[in-house]
């Protein structure tokens, strides 16, 4: 019975840091627009990505003190990741068609979404809960994402030498 509110207790305590970890995110968005605004899509996209980067390292770290910061870069990562899509829409594709293709886009992320949880019922049915496969493959998407990266630089370099044309 003790142990049962030990458990309890500790629950409760992690939720409650996630409850104050969560709004926090909020900030994030305004963060990440600023960047991408002021220092161009490179830098938008680079905080994405970088949070995704820490995020999916530390998931693969099986100490339960660790996952704070998991938590916290998640919700960063989400909030910095609709600031930089929604910008990026606006950019490339102008305000005629901006509302359709965000809404897609959103749309495709929530039916990705919709497969945490058969993926998180395969693994604890197969891998007896351990997740350190599925994280890892995690990560190996992010690393596939920051690719990404490597585009905007080619544009932004491109419309660099544009400009330099221009003078």
């Amino acid at each position: 019975m003790a142990e049962q509110a030990r458990l309890e207790d500790e629950v409760e305590q992690w939720l409650s840091l996630l409850g104050w970890i969560a709004p926090i995110g909020a900030i994030m968005a305004a963060v990440t627009g600023y960047a991408y605004d002021t220092l161009g899509a490179l830098w938008g996209m680079g905080i994405v990505v970088g949070l995704g980067l820490v995020h999916s390292v530390f998931v693969l770290v099986p100490v339960v003190e660790a996952q704070p910061v998991t938590f916290l870069t998640y919700t960063l990562q989400q909030e910095a990741i609709f600031a930089v899509i929604l910008a990026r829409v606006l950019a490339v594709y102008g305000a005629a068609r901006f509302g359709v293709i965000a809404g897609t886009l959103f749309l495709i992320g929530a039916l990705c979404a919709i497969g945490v949880t058969p993926i998180t019922a395969v693994v604890l049915r197969q891998n007896d809960g351990e997740f350190f496969a599925a994280n890892l493959g995690l990560l190996v998407l992010t690393l596939i994402s920051a690719g990404y990266l490597y585009q905007l630089w080619r544009e932004e370099r491109e419309d660099q030498d544009l400009n330099k044309g221009d003078e």
